[in-house]
């Protein structure tokens, strides 16, 4: 029974890599995506980020 599993097994760990991509083809995946919609925003910067918060020994205390 372990030598049967050991084949069936290493038969699907070959196939699967070959198999998988043909079946994303087959099932009607697209195969170009739309372009994503523009945002304007007027060139805006993007805001500065603060730093922290950091950890202190008191923090478990609260």
């Amino acid at each position: 029974m372990s030598g049967r599993f050991s084949a069936n097994f290493l038969i699907g760990f070959v196939a699967t890599p070959i198999v998988l991509p043909r079946l994303g083809h087959a099932a009607g995946a697209p195969t170009q995506l739309s372009l994503t919609a523009t945002c304007n925003d007027d060139d805006d910067l993007t805001p500065a980020q603060t730093e922290g918060p950091y950890f202190t020994p008191e923090s478990l205390k609260e």
